[in-house]
């Protein structure tokens, strides 16, 4: 299936139904976003297609608060979550975020209307980097798995040769 190819609905939690579903808004959602942008540019009060709120317990505690878990969401934090949950490269979405970030400090003056009209969280940094924390943390564990996993493997190829030779193991 598709979705087990995605990187953060595989090590979900979430039933199979489910990871269907909020793999198919998700391709959804950034579809209808993507033609209202390209046919119309009214996109920042486009409210047409929703992200399946199961999606949410995917970034709970990160991009989505405790309290917006029973929230569907159809807005643009809702397309930014369907495009990390697609992208299902933990380097091409820290690029993704960080450049989201970095459009955002367009001006401080208007990032607070941008974000009300927009459905963008007033603290989206914060999230984005307790998000972001949360991937460098994952990537480290793996990075470590690894390495274990080297070092296991050269310990049995040196415990091979030494009992090739007849060698006795000091």
């Amino acid at each position: 299936m598709f979705f087990t190819h995605l990187h953060s609905l595989n090590s979900s939690s979430l039933e199979y139904w489910d990871k269907v579903n909020v793999s198919l808004d998700a391709l959804n959602l950034v579809r209808k976003f993507r033609n209202t942008i390209a046919h119309n540019l009214n996109f920042l009060t486009y409210r047409g297609s929703s992200l399946n709120k199961k999606a949410n317990l995917l970034f709970k505690d990160t991009l989505v608060s405790k309290k917006e878990i029973p929230k569907t969401r159809n807005d643009i934090w809702a397309m930014v979550m369907s495009i990390v949950i697609l992208l299902n490269n933990k380097y091409l979405i820290q690029n993704f975020l960080a450049e989201f970030q970095s459009f955002m400090k367009f001006n401080d003056e208007l990032a607070e209307t941008y974000c009300e009209v927009s459905g963008i969280p007033l603290n989206f940094e914060d999230r984005i980097n307790n998000f972001l924390d949360i991937l460098s943390l994952e990537t480290s564990e793996v990075k470590s798995s690894i390495d274990e996993v080297a070092v296991t493997k050269q310990i049995k190829e040196w415990f091979c040769e030494n009992k090739k030779e007849g060698g006795a193991i000091s």
